[in-house]
């Protein structure tokens, strides 16, 4: 399982001896780094293990991936990890939220990020963030973002409440942005009421045994957009079309 944070990142102390240890991270936010749990149970017996922070030397403050959260990782058949991620530079020395590409030989090995993002910000899409990723019945590659700002394909004006479709035949790309959004901010609620979200976010897709997606996941909320800290926020769950997967 991998996720934001770390436990103590930046402040780590050994309480059994007398001089505290000299932090091995960098001091910065929790949310800036990416830890991956592991346990041979669901009930129990996890273990963390940070395999991804920010960017070293600390001074490369304008590196694209100086800050590197919302993983999403692919485990292919042989093994290896292909872990997605969301990557900024640090905050005051540029813009643009780009998606990096971390590979592992093994999922307790060690994760070694690409030179390049896999997709940067540019004029015909916007920044691209929270990616699920996955990996098709032929191959192909396939992410899902929440993307906003100058170049949304939903329009700027909705970029809180806009999902992008990102595919390529290889993991390194090219990757290809979905000319139509894969949702924006038009619900359709089980008793037939529509609704309009002000903010839908953090998609994740799960599939049946075929590997057909069947349901989409989104944080959203009706009652603002994501700078209003004090709005009620829900999970939401979204039934595909299965008359529509099969054309």
């Amino acid at each position: 399982m991998y996720f934001i944070g770390a436990d103590n990142a930046s402040n780590m102390i050994d309480c059994t001896t007398s001089i505290p240890n000299v932090p091995i991270h960098p001091i910065v936010p929790a949310n800036q780094y990416i830890t991956m749990a592991y346990s041979k149970s669901l009930t129990g017996g996890w273990q963390t293990k940070v395999i991804l922070r920010d960017n070293f030397p600390q001074s490369n403050h304008s590196s694209w991936h100086f800050i590197q959260n919302n993983p999403s990782a692919i485990i292919m058949p042989n093994g290896t990890i292909n872990l997605i991620f969301r990557a900024d530079p640090d905050k005051g020395f540029g813009h643009g939220e780009s998606l990096g590409l971390a590979t592992a030989i093994h999922w307790n090995s060690s994760y070694v990020v690409d030179e390049t993002p896999i997709l940067s910000a540019g004029p015909k899409h916007g920044n691209n963030e929270d990616p699920f990723a996955w990996v098709d019945k032929r191959g192909n590659f396939h992410i899902v973002t929440h993307e906003q700002s100058t170049g949304c394909i939903c329009g700027q004006a909705y970029g809180s409440t806009c999902g992008a479709h990102l595919y390529a035949r290889n993991i390194r790309g090219p990757w290809v942005v979905s000319k139509y959004p894969t949702y924006t901010d038009s619900v359709t609620l089980v008793n037939g009421t529509k609704k309009q979200l002000q903010t839908r976010q953090r998609p994740q897709i799960i599939f049946d045994s075929d590997g057909n997606p069947t349901h989409l996941f989104n944080g959203g909320s009706f009652e603002g957009n994501n700078p209003d800290l004090n709005i009620l926020t829900h999970t939401f769950a979204f039934e595909f079309d299965s008359t529509e997967q099969q054309h």
